[in-house]
């Protein structure tokens, strides 16, 4: 899962989406779109996604990194930014270290 995950972000593509049934689950890949054109909750789980594979890496997603995922120029890092914080506020990441924010993000279960 981590390598197709790690795929779809080298490609810039929208997050993966698995869906739950009774008796399944279904994966859903999608093709290319730019970040202005992805949902706002595709864009939390993109973030998320990219948080665990930080996090699997030894590393910690940063609004740089993120950025580098999005396809986002540096001068527009605030929507990366916005991203973040709403992805911390439904609660699938959190600060690495609460003391320094620009330590970066882990998943909330990290």
């Amino acid at each position: 899962m981590d390598k197709v995950i790690a795929d779809i972000e080298i490609f810039q593509l929208p997050p993966l989406l698995l869906r739950e049934t009774n008796s399944s689950v279904q994966t859903i890949l999608y093709g290319p779109r730019p970040f202005v054109n992805m949902t706002p909750d595709e864009r939390i789980r993109a973030c998320y996604q990219h948080t665990i594979l930080k996090w699997l890496s030894g590393e910690r997603m940063k609004n740089a990194s993120l950025c580098i995922r999005f396809g986002i120029e540096k001068h527009n890092a605030a929507q990366a930014t916005k991203v973040i914080l709403q992805a911390q506020k439904i609660g699938v990441i959190k600060p690495a270290d609460p003391e320094h924010p620009r330590a970066g993000y882990v998943p909330i279960w990290g």
